[in-house]
């Protein structure tokens, strides 16, 4: 039977100093390995680490237990130590080595039982048994030999061995964790929590190609510095803070590995050989920044960060600490300083040894963040998957990007930068004034007016009532002492879903962001690799968002006889997001900084200008008395507003134009000019322009033949594609009429519908779609037939004009699927004030050679692409429909 306290089992209350009887006692079966000491601690450990709760809840179940209980009890008490004043002598009261009473009854059942403890510095042992002083002391004595083999085996051993208990069952696989650490002694292992996951994957997959998250931060010390000291503390700095002793594996389990010690990858330059030639100390400052980041860390092996501490001057230096982002955030960064500094101080002015710092220096607060996270990493996984559930539409961003890349590239799937760029806005002045009041009067955070406003820009340019924008929340809210001023990884992105409403209060709708971000920072710890399978539907969020509340660093750390005075230069680091944005207010200048980091190589810096432009317009919009609404709010700056409307107004002279100017007339003109140039094209058919001019004539004056034809009358069109499709449309419109395209693929209860509705005159029609055509009482014409028959036999002159500019061209019908199909008027002046504005445009004439369309006559389209060929002596390429999908025909 195994004893214990009681009091370390009870979740979140510390029962130590309280007073009461709060010991448990269960059975343990205990195995030993023959001849093997190793192997028999590790059993006995990891066995006693298996007993739920330390046997808390036995009790409840021992009289109901058949089996008979062990005849051997034991109870360690642990470690007590007398303390002592000034002169040496025991101060107050004492533990004593004495005799208090007899614990072993003869009405008990057990036959052996032994208490055990350690009083200053030494283990005491007290053994009770029923068998007799003789067999008691026999007991005692081969007790002592066996614990003296164990601390002989343990004292033969220069460094320890973690167990699975040890890691907390992380890896299971003794092999697997034997490996881990059969080269370097290992403090502890964890979980790699979410967004390391998310940065060793990103490492795994980009290999030596990228740099990304490799972060440099530049100091600048005006003062002189001890490099030696520096280097000793910032070695004290690895050992205090555990994430400076990291390493990754990720051969069976994603996990984090905490060595016991890593030697610190310090580098001292002496640059002041060339204390005259600044220039070329911040060239060489340069290239050392160059080299580093161009050394890949090895997330395997350790030793992620560097100092290099760069002297120009006797009290000008330069410190680079490079580091990956795996191991450290941004709110660590002054944290880590500030230790630095002080701590360099106190080693100046002989407050600590050299060799050694106080033991109460060492940081725990990162290992139990992390053992916090791994035990809870479900707690909140339902939510997350309710909220990504609630993902129903994504931004559409093509049109911000470069026109090579529209419709090629996935914004939230694009995960390598090659031409990291920024952009920056400043808000300060009276805007920032404002929106500090109402900062203060609403109850509002500048993250929150900011994550509005940039949602509101996203929504508009993606067209989108929904967005999700991936924000960075500081993760330090666990319940975990001394986590603010912890250094390590404990970011994590999450995403958040905003649904953009026009009805809604402007001051309601960031309060809501607001309400969100509380709500997602208090689930913030979540590991999203354990959601679901098939919960994951899109990539988690479009865009990346920022904002920086971090401590700040004083730039002068002084003691009493010593100072450092520093300031921090810069930061390099890059990250892999297309689209991030980066926010921090500075108080001491009143203003905001929104720094936008975009991939250069799909974004052009006017795309990002008008999008921070926007973002600027919206800002000064909040707080205003004369905008209260959503609706309200003009999301147009300025220079965009003046922009758009140049490109609105499409007002021009049409001076070539007058009330006699049709479509057909145009092409007559087309066809003197270019008589000879190919003007239609359909499989082996090729017309030229007096070709197609004479047979289109020739068309025209027999339907005036067949009837009586005015301006706005209407003759339906029923043909496949070929050229006489082109012959049919100009003959219609020089006879004076319009035409009316009819598919051959539509029902005959819709072409009987067409043709009563418009009262058509006459259709046109291909041979083989005649006898569909029998019931229709109408003029019908086999195009087919009268093609051979009036070749050469009609006149083929231009015929007296009677349509005008004013009179319809075309009548197209609409689907009808909200109803009846309705047919849309186009009269010719319409037409031709398209086809001039785009000749225009694209410059046709100039540049073009010939203009193909695969579209059906039955669609608007196909008159523009007609119009832009042949109205400009352009070559008309009519393709048929099976070169769809034949690539090699089409080009």
């Amino acid at each position: 039977m195994f004893e214990c306290c009681g009091r370390e089992f009870v979740n979140n209350l510390d029962l130590n100093r309280s007073i009461g009887m709060f010991r448990t006692l269960y059975p343990v079966r205990l195995q030993l390995a023959d001849d093997d000491m190793r192997t028999s601690i590790i059993n006995v450990k990891e066995h006693m680490k298996q007993v739920p709760n330390k046997g808390i809840g036995f009790g409840a179940i021992m009289g109901n237990e058949s089996n008979e209980l062990p005849l051997v009890s034991f109870n360690y008490l642990g470690y007590f130590e007398n303390k002592h004043n000034e002169n040496g002598n025991e101060d107050g009261w004492s533990l004593l080595d004495a005799h208090c009473g007899n614990s072993l009854h003869d009405n008990t059942k057990e036959v052996v039982k032994i208490n055990s403890l350690i009083i200053n510095k030494q283990m005491r042992l007290n053994i009770k048994t029923k068998m007799g002083i003789e067999l008691t002391v026999q007991f005692g004595k081969a007790f002592q030999i066996n614990i003296e083999k164990i601390i002989k085996h343990t004292q033969s051993l220069d460094r320890s061995y973690l167990t699975s208990s040890d890691v907390h069952y992380v890896i299971k696989n003794n092999d697997y964790l034997n490996r881990i650490q059969l080269e370097k002694e290992v403090e502890a292992i964890f979980m790699a929590n979410s967004l390391q996951q998310g940065l060793l994957f990103h490492s795994l997959k980009q290999g030596n190609v990228d740099d990304a998250y490799i972060v440099q931060s530049v100091f600048q010390y005006r003062s002189n510095i001890d490099q030696n000291c520096f280097r000793i503390v910032w070695e004290h700095a690895q050992q205090r803070f555990s994430s400076l002793r990291l390493r990754f594996d990720w051969q069976e389990e994603l996990v984090q590995i905490v060595d016991k010690k890593q030697s610190l990858d310090w580098r001292f330059i002496d640059l002041t050989a060339e204390e005259g030639d600044v220039s070329n100390q911040e060239s060489q400052i340069k290239q050392i920044q160059e080299e580093d980041r161009n050394d890949r860390f090895k997330l395997d092996i350790g030793n992620l960060f560097r100092v290099y501490l760069i002297q120009q001057k006797i009290d000008l230096f330069v410190l680079i600490f490079s580091f990956h982002h795996i191991i450290l955030d941004g709110w660590s960064i002054p944290i880590l300083f500030d230790y630095v500094h002080q701590a360099y101080l106190n080693l100046i002015e002989g407050k600590h040894q050299l060799v050694s710092l106080p033991s109460s220096f060492r940081d725990e607060s990162y290992e139990h963040a992390q053992m916090y996270l791994q035990k809870h990493s479900l707690d909140n996984i339902d939510y997350w998957e309710n909220e990504i559930n609630n993902i129903e539409e994504r931004c559409d961003f093509n049109g911000l990007l470069k026109e090579e890349n529209k419709n090629k590239v996935v914004l939230n799937q694009y995960d390598h930068v090659k031409e990291p760029k920024s952009r920056t806005l400043i808000i300060g002045d009276n805007i920032y004034r404002t929106l500090k009041a109402a900062c203060r009067e609403s109850g509002l955070t500048w993250n929150s007016i900011l994550q509005f406003v940039w949602h509101k820009v996203l929504s508009v340019y993606g067209n989108s009532s929904q967005t999700v924008i991936g924000t960075t929340v500081s993760g330090r809210n666990l319940p975990v002492n001394g986590i603010e001023t912890s250094v390590g990884l404990f970011i994590i992105t999450l995403p958040l879903i905003v649904n953009h409403c026009v009805d809604s209060l402007i001051i309601d709708a960031i309060k809501d962001i607001q309400d969100k971000m509380n709500e997602m920072i208090a689930r913030s710890n979540v590991d999203f690799s354990q959601l679901s399978k098939g919960k994951m539907k899109h990539s988690l969020f479009d865009c990346l968002f920022v904002y920086e509340n971090y401590p700040s660093l004083e730039g002068k750390v002084e003691q009493k006889e010593t100072f450092l005075e520093f300031e921090e230069k810069y930061g390099i680091g890059k990250h892999d997001y297309p689209l991030a944005v980066v926010a921090y207010e500075t108080v001491r200048s009143e203003c905001v900084t929104v720094v936008v980091n975009y991939a250069g190589e799909l974004f052009e810096d006017d795309t990002i200008d008008d999008l921070l432009d926007v973002a600027h317009e919206l800002l000064a919009q909040i707080g205003k008395d004369d905008v209260t609404t959503m609706a309200q709010m003009n999301v147009l700056p300025r220079k965009q507003l003046n922009q758009m409307n140049g490109w609105n107004n499409t007002s021009r002279d049409f001076i070539e134009l007058n009330k006699h100017t049709t479509l057909h007339k145009l092409f007559e003109e087309e066809a003197e000019k270019s008589c000879d140039k190919i003007a239609v094209v359909y499989e082996d058919v090729q017309l030229t322009y007096r070709e197609l001019n004479e047979k289109a004539n020739q068309l025209a004056h027999y339907l005036r033949s067949m009837c009586d034809i005015q301006p706005d009358d209407l003759i339906a069109l029923f043909l496949d594609k070929s050229e006489l499709m082109i012959v049919s449309i100009l003959g219609v419109w020089k006879s004076g009429a319009a035409y009316v395209p009819i598919g051959p693929s539509y029902p005959d209860k819709r072409i009987q519908f067409i043709l009563q509705d418009t009262k058509a005159k006459i259709v046109i029609a291909n041979k083989k779609y005649m006898a569909r055509l029998h019931s229709c009482a109408i003029i019908k014409i086999e195009i087919d037939s009268i093609y051979v028959t009036l070749a050469g036999n009609s006149n083929s002159e231009n015929p007296q004009p009677i349509a005008s500019s004013d009179n319809l061209a075309y009548v197209i019908y609409t689907s009808g699927s909200t109803g009846k199909p309705k047919g849309v008027m186009i009269e010719h002046l319409g037409v031709i004030n398209l086809k001039i504005v785009v000749t225009d445009l694209f410059q046709v004439k100039s540049k073009a050679e010939s203009v193909s369309t695969l579209i059906n006559y039955v669609f608007d389209p196909f008159v523009n692409h007609m119009t832009y060929a042949l109205l400009n002596s352009q070559m008309f390429v009519i393709l048929n429909d099976e070169m769809y999908g034949d690539k090699p025909r089409l080009y």
